[in-house]
């Protein structure tokens, strides 16, 4: 995602709040999205098409506070909405199962960089490099990193919070 000022997502919509993700049971190609709209008190956030194939790269611009994170939480199963969503993944996988993402606020921990990429969970040192190279970060996975990320600068940090994603997302075979 990205806090782009110069897009938005659109901010128009119709009544309801019965938003549905398709059965987890069938495998789904692609992530589809059609008329996804949410609604808060102050504003409605869509309605919010997209097709996007396995392995496709998505950034959803936006000034801040046009409903990039609720589109994306929505997606993510969340948030109520209206809309269908279809998430790819494997058959019997749950929402959360099928998706990664990475928060604008990376939450780093106290230890090294590998650990906070596999975060809770052993690191695979293979996978935890692919993935640092993937999100353009050439550190060293042995690396100590203070809590909340001190010792890193931001665009360090928040580049650890992508690998974690990209991490997890080929640990998980997420498409």
């Amino acid at each position: 995602l990205a806090d782009d000022e110069t897009a938005s997502p659109s901010a128009t919509g119709s009544s309801g709040g019965s938003g549905t993700h398709t059965d987890p049971a069938a495998p789904a190609p692609a992530l589809d999205v059609r008329g996804l709209t949410v609604r808060r008190p102050d504003v409605v956030i869509g309605p919010f098409d997209l097709h996007a194939e396995p392995g496709t790269v998505v950034v959803l611009a936006g000034p801040s506070g046009s409903g990039k994170s609720s589109i994306i939480a929505a997606l993510r199963g969340v948030l109520p909405h209206d809309g269908v969503v279809t998430v790819p993944g494997p058959a019997g996988a749950s929402v959360a199962e099928r998706t990664t993402w990475a928060d604008q606020r990376p939450r780093l921990v106290r230890g090294t960089i590998a650990e906070n990429v596999a975060l809770s969970a052993t690191p695979d040192d293979a996978d935890v490099r692919t993935a640092l190279g993937d999100a353009g970060l050439g550190l060293d996975p042995g690396l100590p990193v203070g809590a909340g990320g001190s010792g890193l600068s931001g665009g360090q940090a928040q580049r650890v919070a992508v690998a974690r994603a990209l991490y997890r997302a080929r640990r998980a075979a997420t498409p």
